[in-house]
């Protein structure tokens, strides 16, 4: 077995034992063995008599067991001179391991000294993690749930001006959604244009009304306008309901990093912040529905409904204006004004409500906690983290202590 994870023979001491039952004659060959003459190994060999069955059975000491055998070696006509070349008995066998492992020790110092400052560093690092706990000093701890509060809201400002990612970088997840709308917009373009055909298409038979022939209702191509904007109000909300979510998502996931260790502080932040987007949700909604209702009006300046009509190859003469075969050109570049608006209002109203204005009431809302007496109950830790901080500093104290005692060796 030894010739199999050693074959060199470079870490095996063997142990030769009951010297007292060898066969008369056989003693050359165990001195051949112990002299390392027939398998060489690289620590040699050593012979011991233990205690036998009966010795056991008589209750011999370890004591007496020792002196026994020293006794046997010493009368033994062979192997007596074992006892000078150290070769023989259970304190030399004793002695040889003992050095053997002082020596692999020694050799093994600066891996195991290196391991200990890993290990030391790493359990430092867990412990920053949950930082040193609230002070017990009332002055001290009121200092200290200001620290907490406010470096809380310096994230969550951080976070609103996309100064920290938390998981996710939010404005580019907010920048997705923004282009999902702007594609819904452009979608809703090409249905737009063909209505609008269409009106011309069927107006003598569908939409005219006491007016002479060739001349037309703008009502009708107006109504058309309306309702297919309209039809984007739906597709607005979706997209606040969407950045509504990922915000409070971050908003959340920042509250639990910031108070992992204060389940009071976490469970209030949590609820103002859900409060918070409630509210801020219904203001942007209203927003715009207002948007929405303001867009039925049907309006853009004359000077920028012209200049659209330049870059879509009409004319800007007002008197050709009022010709039906001009008309769906003429709405594609008020659709596309409308589109305009819409591209950039809507996602500017969510990001201001939902994600600026949200972050600033969180902040103004926590900075409350400071005027309540109840510090203790604000503060008070989570019982497993108290524990846990417990025993990384005890972990911290026997590697020091381990460090200094391999440093010394």
């Amino acid at each position: 077995m030894a010739q199999e994870v050693d074959p060199e023979g470079t870490r095996t001491l063997a142990i030769l034992t009951k010297p007292d039952l060898i066969d008369p004659g056989a003693e050359k060959n165990v001195l051949e063995i112990v002299h390392n003459e027939i398998i060489v190994l690289n620590m040699g060999y050593v012979i011991v008599k233990c205690r036998g069955q009966k010795q056991i059975d008589e209750n011999m000491s370890i004591a007496r067991a020792i002196e026994d055998e020293l006794e046997f070696f010493q009368n033994h006509e062979h192997f007596r001179s074992l006892l000078c070349q150290e070769k023989a008995t259970t304190k030399c066998l004793a002695t040889k391991l003992s050095n053997a492992l002082v020596k692999q020790i020694k050799k093994n110092l600066p891996q195991i000294s290196e391991k200990i400052k890993e290990q030391l560093a790493d359990v430092k690092i867990e412990l920053s993690k949950i930082e040193c706990g609230p002070p017990l000093e009332p002055e001290e701890k009121r200092k200290y749930l200001i620290q907490v509060i406010t470096e809380f809201n310096e994230q969550i400002t951080q976070l609103s001006t996309g100064d920290i990612i938390v998981e996710e970088n939010l404005f580019e997840l907010m920048r997705k959604a923004f282009i999902d709308w702007m594609e819904c917009l452009k979608y809703a373009k090409s249905n737009y244009n063909d209505e609008v055909q269409q009106v011309v298409n069927e107006y003598d038979k569908e939409h005219r009304g006491s007016e002479l022939p060739g001349f037309s209702n703008y009502r009708a191509f107006q109504h058309v306008v309306q309702k297919l904007v309209a039809k984007l109000k739906d597709p607005a909300m979706a997209t606040l309901e969407k950045i509504r979510e990922m915000v409070q998502k971050q908003f959340d996931q920042l509250s639990r990093e910031s108070f992992k260790n204060y389940p009071y502080l976490q469970k209030f932040s949590t609820i103002k912040i859900e409060r918070i987007q409630e509210d801020q949700s219904k203001i942007v909604k209203e927003r715009i529905k207002e948007q929405f209702e303001m867009e039925m009006q049907v309006y853009t300046q004359d000077e920028i409904f012209n200049k659209h009509n330049l870059e879509e190859g009409e004319t800007t003469d007002n008197s050709e204006h009022d010709t039906r075969r001009k008309y769906p050109g003429l709405l594609k570049s008020y659709y596309e004004i409308v589109v305009q608006r819409l591209a950039d209002q809507v996602p500017m109203l969510i990001r201001y409500f939902i994600l600026k204005q949200s972050a600033k009431i969180v902040c103004s809302e926590m900075l409350e906690l400071l005027h309540r007496d109840d510090t203790d109950n604000i503060l008070q830790e989570n019982l497993e983290i108290g524990q846990y901080r417990a025993k990384l500093q005890a972990q911290v104290e026997r590697l020091l202590l381990a460090n200094d005692k391999v440093s010394s060796l």
